[in-house]
């Protein structure tokens, strides 16, 4: 998954440089940025990655390179409309198809329509913000693992466990980079 060296960011920013080369030009852009011009993995069918919206809520992202489709895992749907996601997302539902492109250029210009972008539905809902961030973890790592259905098994009761772990092998994580003795 080579996104995850990629921060949504960079794709907004290269939406912005996009919108404003010539249509007829668009398929001959080079991308600046190292990372997505030559990103570590060359294949990948699924691409996941967080995102926070307004600074105060944070959904996963799917970016399904085979079906052309950016999936929304949003535990919050109150938050924001199913429009104002997709009018969120838009940017990086354009860009996708330039990046695969400039990855591999004897791809055809045809294939540069943009992805659809797709709210999943089912998920469970967790309207607490400060949980947001730990529930966008485990729905990115339930989708990965089960698509739709491993994200319909993240229910807000698992919410505690998954965060006390995580911060365990956060700490765990920090101490072995820093030469620091385990905690046992």
């Amino acid at each position: 998954m080579f996104l995850r060296y990629i921060h949504a960011r960079k794709l907004m920013e290269q939406y912005a440089r996009l919108v404003k080369t010539a249509v007829k030009d668009r398929s001959k852009i080079k991308f600046l940025d190292k990372q997505l011009r030559n990103p570590p993995v060359t294949t990948a069918d699924r691409l996941y990655f967080p995102f926070n919206l307004d600074q105060k809520h944070w959904g996963g992202i799917c970016v399904d390179t085979m079906e052309g489709t950016v999936y929304i895992l949003d535990c919050n749907t109150s938050f924001k409309t199913e429009s104002q996601m997709k009018k969120e997302l838009n940017p990086i539902a354009v860009i996708f198809p330039y990046i695969l492109r400039a990855r591999d250029p004897t791809a055809p210009a045809s294939l540069l329509k943009p992805f659809s972008v797709v709210r999943c539905s089912g998920i469970a809902q967790n309207n607490n913000p400060l949980d947001a961030a730990i529930t966008t973890v485990l729905l990115i790592k339930g989708h990965s693992a089960g698509g739709l259905p491993g994200c319909k098994a993240i229910i807000p009761t698992v919410i505690t466990d998954a965060a006390k772990l995580f911060v365990l092998r956060f700490f765990e994580y920090i101490c072995d980079n820093a030469g620091l003795p385990k905690v046992e």
